[in-house]
């Protein structure tokens, strides 16, 4: 991903952290009125659980994000691919080792 669309997640995943947040504490807020029965009240407490979850976890989505866009130093590639003679004890495509997994079988 380029480092602009990384940026733009970041942000919005930090609004949306921000505003769950917000919600959890206007519904935790209204699970305390008064003249609210006890199973809304308690209805409404895990309806605030369950958002103030949402915002911890979009606010770590948001850290990733964040730790991705970071500078770091470039690393030198594995070469899986590199030209050569295959290593000792490998056999080629062509070669008449054992037989592994689906191979040929000798036929009686």
């Amino acid at each position: 991903m380029s480092r602009s669309r990384v940026l733009l997640r970041l942000v919005l995943l930090l609004v949306g952290s921000g505003f769950m947040a917000w919600k959890a504490w206007d519904t935790e807020a209204s699970s305390r009125a008064a003249g609210l029965e006890p199973g809304g009240a308690l209805l409404l407490h895990r309806i605030a659980l369950v958002e103030l979850l949402l915002a911890v976890l979009a606010l770590g989505t948001a850290v990733a994000a964040g730790l991705a866009l970071r500078r770091r130093p470039a690393r030198r590639r594995l070469g899986l691919l590199a030209p050569g003679p295959p290593a000792s004890g490998a056999t080629t495509p062509g070669d008449d080792g054992p037989p592994g997994p689906g191979g040929p079988r000798d036929r009686q």
